[in-house]
C-alpha cells in the first residue's frame, strides 16, 4: 500500500489531448496532500511510457520555519550554552547547528563569531536583544519575509522542533 491520496487512469483509451498550445493539466481534489508523484504503466497497456517536460506544482507556499533566534542548540531556551555551542561549531567543528537562522543572533545573514559575542553581550552586558523573531518566543524570520534580498533571510533551518 502506497497510501494513495488520489489516483486516476489517463489516456488508457489511446486518445490524447492536443497539448501543442496549452499543455495538459491534471487537477487534484481540494485538500489533496502528498510528497510523491507516482507515474506507472498499467498491466495490459502499452509497453512504453513517454514523458516530456513534466512539472509538479504546489499552489500553497511551503510552511515557514519558526524558531527562537539565539537558540543555537535547539533546546527551547536561549542561554549560555548557545554561544558556547556556536563557538564550538565555528572553531572546533564538534557541534552541528541544525537551524542556522536561529544561530544568526544579529540577523546579519552570516553565522559567525559576532553572533556569539552579541548573544553574550545581550545576556551579560546590556547589549541589544536579537531581532525578530527574538529569543523570548517562537516566530518566523520576518526580515526574510519582508525583503527576500535581506542578507539575513536565507540561511536555512533544517531542524527546529521547540516551537508548537
Amino acid at each position: 500500500d502506497r497510501g494513495v491520496n488520489h489516483e486516476g487512469d489517463f489516456f488508457t483509451d489511446l486518445t490524447y489531448p492536443d497539448t501543442t498550445t496549452d499543455g495538459f493539466e491534471i487537477k487534484l481534489p481540494a485538500g489533496t496532500k502528498g510528497k510523491i508523484v507516482w507515474i506507472e504503466l498499467l498491466p495490459g497497456g502499452s509497453s512504453y511510457l513517454s514523458l516530456a517536460e513534466v512539472e509538479v506544482y504546489s499552489r500553497t507556499a511551503p510552511p515557514t520555519q519558526v524558531f527562537k533566534r539565539g537558540d543555537v542548540d535547539n533546546s527551547g531556551a536561549v542561554d549560555i550554552s548557545d554561544p558556547i555551542n556556536e563557538l564550538h561549531s565555528l572553531f572546533l567543528g564538534d557541534f552541528q547547528i541544525a537551524c542556522r537562522d536561529a544561530a544568526d543572533f544579529d540577523d546579519s545573514g552570516e553565522v559567525d563569531i559576532s553572533d556569539a559575542i552579541n548573544s553574550l553581550l545581550w545576556r551579560f552586558g546590556g547589549g541589544p536583544p536579537a531581532p525578530p523573531p527574538g529569543s523570548a518566543a517562537c516566530g518566523e524570520d520576518l526580515t526574510a519575509d519582508q525583503d527576500p534580498n535581506h542578507p539575513g533571510g536565507n540561511l536555512g533551518c533544517e531542524l527546529y522542533d521547540q516551537c508548537p
